[in-house]
């Protein structure tokens, strides 16, 4: 697993990646209250203007990876609206760059919802439960909490193992 943050002008960069991994995981890849660790203007609305993505698969996985923001989170669940899905397969080798011009990003906000799919009253979304995410995803517990906005990564398997980098460009207006 690994880190990586850094400023470009005017934008900012998450990654991240993990080998080998044989269990569903969700990860927040962007926390819009936290300014700190994942730099933005607190708006409430992410543009993402570039997805890298790779993604090996052995050849016995079967699952999905998908991108997505949360909304209506609250202390017993809250809803995942994907706008990026991968139906994986054994033996599958992907990858994607993605890249959409700051003036036509996919725009992520609780106010303006354009998605494939929905999970609705999904409990591992909630206020009072830590994931994963680039900031704090070594050792647990964790730190980052779900809420209305966040920018989230889902990993869902039912049998193999998966290597993953996911890397999300991005502003806040």
């Amino acid at each position: 697993m690994s880190l990586a943050q850094w400023k470009d002008p005017g934008l900012y960069r998450v990654h991240y990646s993990q080998a080998g991994l044989n269990a569903a995981k969700d990860i927040i890849m962007i926390d819009v209250s936290d300014i700190t660790n994942f730099p933005h203007k607190k708006t409430g609305t992410v543009h993402i203007t570039k997805l890298e993505i790779s993604i090996k698969t052995d050849a016995s996985f079967a699952g999905t990876l998908e991108l997505g923001f949360l909304k209506n989170v609250d202390g017993d669940n809250g809803d995942l609206y994907t706008f990026k899905k991968y139906s994986l397969g054994a033996s599958q080798l992907i990858y994607e760059d993605k890249s959409a011009s700051p003036d036509s990003p996919i725009v992520c906000s609780t106010n303006f919802i354009l998605t494939q799919t929905i999970a609705v009253d999904d409990t591992a979304f909630q206020t009072d439960v830590a994931l994963p995410s680039p900031y704090d995803d070594v050792p647990a517990p964790y730190t980052t909490v779900s809420g209305d906005g966040d920018i989230v990564l889902r990993l869902t398997r039912s049998a193999g193992t998966i290597d993953f980098n996911v890397s999300i460009q991005y502003y806040a207006a």
